[in-house]
């Protein structure tokens, strides 16, 4: 007999050998399976982990009941859309009219595909990806086209599901081959139409697209009048943040299409956000050291120029970490919500280029921002508030001018300056980054707080409305109609119903370590 053939007969003597075998091999053959294709927690793309490790113990499972009553929030908010709007870019959620702004396109549709992908609503999805392929015509528009705003919703919430797809995210019998090759498509008769916006002398892409004369133009809004009558604009391109929002969207469409011209109309244009994101994105580009060096340099300019303290009032004693603007030389003590986006950005770099200043000082301005949301009648933050600096009052540009402001500066350590919220994601998407990094339960807990608040002020008839004082509480429904504005952009279904969902998911669902997320809330994947 061979060597070796007596010992293996051992194992009919004794099957638990055999039993111990094969459960080996599955363990093995289920590790290879998830590393390579699924979303395994461990061994990220670059780099160092950016998921807190804990989660690899079991510690970050789903939260099924808070994760069910997002869901059931996106299917109000998309049925009702399906039945009043259908095809309009969006639906006003207090009257059930539409609007078109963004090109006319559907824009809800396409914006949301990615969040009923992750959410695994296969039957909304399949709606939604025919209408993209069959009911959008991307060459016609009856406006001018704002490039930046295009790029992030529909290009954005194409390429990312296609992205889905590919990873094995979306099963084929919801999205075949032949659908998914057909967005591609579409992706490129957009990508293609956009791409006059970054013929101009600078680099940077024109504020808008005439899709007709298929040229790059200026901003209307900006027009003025010359002294012979014919129009002259005072501003014809665009600033750094809305010129850089574009560079993973193209990135990802050249790695689809194998078509190098998306990605290199983009690579003038830097934004802070996005000179992270794409290092993560794609680390063997040879201008990424370029990238995290800037990046670097623009926490540290934030931290030191921008970021400022409230001064303790008579009866808040508290202080927190806001961020201001400057003009020149003057600072101005106004934070918006769109800024406290900033702090999840700045905890992604800090936990992939393992910068524990940086993680602190993400911290620091997430707690800022959920202050402003735990301390309103509302629970819900407002568009734009202002604070006394610690270092004085007497260098504060802003100071409360009313009786009102007065008193919530006393009792808060801030004032309302609009005092509006029109469901932006900036707060939810920090907690978001705040949870998945440090692991830290009570960014689950306020991102909780928040979705409770959002859902009994703000959810009407036709979907969920934005607020129009959330410095005043209104209980009864009359009076909560009274309180909404009729307004409900495709953001609250492609990023803040998308990042509470994720808290409340299993941390392996879309895990930071494989997947980046585009300023739109889409994701893509890491690619070596």
């Amino acid at each position: 007999m061979p060597p070796g053939f007596r010992r293996s007969s051992s194992w009919k003597r004794n099957p638990t050998h055999i039993f111990k075998f094969i459960a080996a091999a599955f363990v093995l053959f289920f590790y290879f399976i998830f590393t390579v294709f699924g979303e395994s927690p461990h061994a990220p793309r670059n780099g160092a982990r950016i998921q807190w490790d804990g989660f690899i113990n079991g510690t970050g499972v789903v939260d099924e009941p808070r994760a069910a009553r997002v869901v059931e929030a996106m299917k109000h908010t998309f049925w009702t859309y399906k039945e009043h709007a259908w095809g309009a870019d969006m639906i006003l959620p207090v009257s059930g009219h539409k609007s078109n702004k963004r090109g006319g396109w559907g824009a809800t549709i396409v914006d949301s595909a990615s969040t009923l992908a992750i959410m695994e609503l296969w039957e909304e999805l399949e709606l939604a990806v025919n209408h993209i392929i069959e009911g959008i015509d991307f060459t016609k528009t009856d406006d001018l086209v704002d490039p930046f705003e295009t790029t992030i919703r529909h290009l954005g919430g194409m390429v990312s599901v296609v992205d889905l797809w590919d990873a094995g995210i979306i099963p084929k019998k919801v999205i075949s081959r032949e659908k998914r090759d057909k967005i591609v498509k579409q992706a490129v008769i957009l990508g293609q139409k956009l791409g006059p916006a970054y013929d101009s002398p600078t680099g940077l892409p024109w504020p808008r697209v005439d899709f007709m004369t298929s040229k790059g133009v200026p901003d209307p809004r900006q027009e003025e009048l010359q002294e012979d009558g014919k129009p002259r604009y005072a501003h014809p391109t665009i600033g750094p943040a809305r010129a850089g929002s574009n560079i993973l969207e193209n990135r990802v469409l050249s790695r689809l299409t194998h078509n190098p011209i998306y990605f290199q109309n983009s690579t003038l244009a830097c934004y802070y956000e996005y000179l992270l994101k794409i290092t993560l994105l794609t680390p063997q580009d040879r201008y990424t050291p370029m990238y995290k060096k800037q990046w670097e340099r623009a926490v540290h300019s934030l931290r030191d120029n921008l970021a400022s303290r409230n001064r303790p009032s008579a009866t808040y004693m508290t202080q927190h970490l806001f961020l201001g603007k400057r003009d020149d030389d003057l600072d101005i003590n106004t934070q918006s919500q769109l800024a406290c986006f900033a702090a999840g950005n700045i905890l992604l770099g800090g936990a992939h280029l393992q910068k524990p200043s940086f993680i602190a000082l993400g911290k620091a301005l997430v707690e800022a921002c959920h202050h402003t949301y735990a301390s309103t009648p509302t629970s819900i933050g407002p568009e734009k508030w202002a604070w006394s600096p610690k270092f004085g009052v007497r260098d504060a540009t802003v100071t409360p001018e009313t009786e009102r402001q007065q008193a919530e500066w006393a009792n808060a350590g801030f004032w309302a300056i609009n005092p509006s919220f029109r469901l932006r994601p900036e707060y939810v998407e920090s907690l978001f980054y705040a949870w998945r990094i440090t692991g830290e339960a009570r960014y689950r807990e306020w991102a909780w707080d928040a979705f409770v608040a959002i859902e009994t002020h703000c959810k009407a008839r036709y979907g969920y409305a934005g607020l129009k004082d959330v410095m005043v509480a209104s209980s009864a429904d009359g009076a909560r109609d009274e309180a909404q504005m009729d307004e409900s952009e495709s953001f609250w279904h492609a990023e803040t119903l998308k990042y509470f969902w994720l808290i409340f998911a299993d941390s392996r669902v879309a895990s930071l370590d494989r997947w980046v997320f585009s300023t739109e809330g889409h994701l893509f994947r890491m690619i070596r």
